[in-house]
């Protein structure tokens, strides 16, 4: 939408009548991240239907103060698979009154998603992902931890640039085109921007 674009003027806000029948399906994103990249996929109705993966940027290193490799970067290599999930497919949940699951390893990653929180190279990110449910008309409604056995694809996705070079696309999303994800500097982050007075969008219960 425009607000990923930092246009300026208010925002528009759309609900379906859809999502007020449908308000039992589950949009799930399944996310994992390693020292090297971070991956995740989208998954709606039991079917995944979208994925990403990508590596730790040097960009990513000079924005959020950390080393690709180290595993030092883990807990914002998570986050930071969060907040690229949640801007890349935001079409798909911001505007729907939908069941959303954001699954990952750590439990810090989601714990800076649900609070808000975060110091340094995690407190850029926490603030990005405020400022997103603050244009929201819906906020995620759950966020769940589970156990890295069943994140097996976001994992494998999250290590595809791994140095040692022993994972491959698994067959799950063989298929698929994956989602485009964005050179990640500092214009990227929005909260690192001037203000430009947009206006959010008023969020409903979700």
């Amino acid at each position: 939408g425009d607000f990923l674009h930092r246009r300026a003027g208010a925002l528009s806000r759309k609900w379906f009548f859809e999502s007020y029948k449908l308000i039992d399906t589950d949009l799930i994103m399944a996310l994992d991240a390693s020292p090297y990249g971070i991956g995740g996929i989208l998954i709606k109705d039991g079917i995944i239907i979208a994925y990403f993966e990508d590596k730790i940027s040097q960009h990513d290193e000079q924005v959020l103060k950390i080393s690709a490799g180290s595993d030092d970067a883990q807990q914002i290599c998570e986050a930071l698979g969060v907040l690229v999930a949640l801007r890349i497919w935001a079409s798909e949940w911001m505007h729907r009154r939908t069941i959303l699951q954001i699954k990952a390893d750590n439990v810090g990653a989601l714990t800076m998603a649900s609070q808000l929180k975060g110091k340094k190279g995690r407190g850029i990110i926490a603030r990005e992902i405020a400022l997103i449910y603050s244009e929201s008309c819906y906020e995620p409604r759950r966020l769940t931890h589970v156990l890295g056995v069943i994140n097996c694809v976001p994992d494998a996705l999250s290590r595809l640039v791994d140095p040692s070079g022993n994972y491959t696309l698994p067959t799950q999303v063989a298929n698929l085109v994956p989602t485009y994800t964005p050179r990640r500097d500092a214009g990227w982050y929005r909260t690192l921007q001037p203000r430009q007075g947009m206006r959010g969008c008023k969020r409903r219960g979700g």
